[in-house]
């Protein structure tokens, strides 16, 4: 049996007691700018969590959703999505629809509301994702560690700071502090399952 806790999209008290309590952690993401760049709060927060409160804290995914693939910014939001945060990012990507908007106002889920359109389709995509990496979750060790190697040797904190102070684009010192925080939890992860692994 699983417990799923749906958060509000914010970083207050209520969001904070969910990480504590949780195991992994599903990331919603829309592919607007302002979505991505609130990425940052969201990680850090997750960082702190990890120290003390809940070490075994897990991000299980991140799912794009409200993506509108006929505009040029959603696919470049996409893109970029999937450059920070790499393997984590689903296959299913929750496409705008008009169901989607609808249902809530009539008190349904997109499943009783309108179970074959789009959106249906897509979140249940979504779930047999979700379960899918849940059972290898607990099965197996899945992380890229060589990926993480090669990106800590290449982008430390020091090379972060070294490209906002050398007048590169803050986009790109914003982009590695992501993709490093990302790469550092997972490392950690797998840091924790070895140890796990040769304990038992």
């Amino acid at each position: 049996a699983h417990i799923v806790i749906d958060c509000p999209p914010a970083l207050g008290l209520l969001t904070v007691n969910a990480l504590v309590a949780a195991t992994h952690l599903l990331i919603p993401i829309q592919s607007s700018y302002f979505a991505l760049e609130g990425t940052d709060d969201l990680l850090e927060t997750i960082e702190k969590v990890r120290q003390r409160p809940n070490p075994a804290l897990r991000i299980l995914g991140v799912v794009i959703t409200m993506h509108d693939k006929r505009t040029a910014l959603a696919r470049d939001i996409r893109e970029q999505i999937q450059k920070v945060f790499g393997g984590k990012v689903f296959r299913t990507v929750i496409a705008k629809n008009v169901r989607l908007e609808e249902s809530p106002a009539y008190k349904e889920s997109i499943f009783t509301f309108a179970p074959d359109s789009t959106g249906a389709t897509d979140y249940y995509s979504l779930c047999e994702e979700v379960m899918e990496r849940v059972e290898a979750r607990l099965s197996r060790l899945s992380v890229r560690e060589q990926e993480v190697e090669e990106f800590l040797d290449k982008a430390s904190h020091d090379d972060v700071a070294t490209l906002a102070r050398e007048g590169f684009p803050h986009a790109l010192a914003r982009f590695h502090r992501r993709r490093r925080r990302v790469l550092v939890m997972e490392f950690d992860d797998a840091e924790s399952d070895i140890g796990e692994r040769r304990a038992s």
